[in-house]
């Protein structure tokens, strides 16, 4: 059995079994390190530019699998995203 814990994300670090328990219901804290969040804030702006740009990104402005080649609307990206 997994002991369900606070699992803290730091973007690096995670060991298998912290991810399975994280699978397996454990509560998260995502880590109050600045660096983490400004390279956190880096990706976010990096995705947001290329919905804007209308780049192609799987599984972001793109379908998946066999439908990969099918591009997704600037306003249906963020629905593909919480539907995931």
């Amino acid at each position: 059995m997994i002991d369900k814990k606070i699992i803290t994300v730091r973007g690096e670090g995670l060991t298998i079994e912290e991810v399975a328990s994280v699978a397996s219901g454990s509560m998260i804290h995502l880590t109050d390190d600045e660096k983490v969040w400004q390279k956190i804030q880096a990706s976010h702006d990096t995705v947001i530019q290329a919905v804007k740009e209308n780049q192609p990104i799987y599984g972001v402005t793109t379908n998946f699998g066999g439908m990969a080649n099918l591009t997704v609307s600037k306003e249906k990206a963020i629905e593909l995203q919480h539907n995931l």
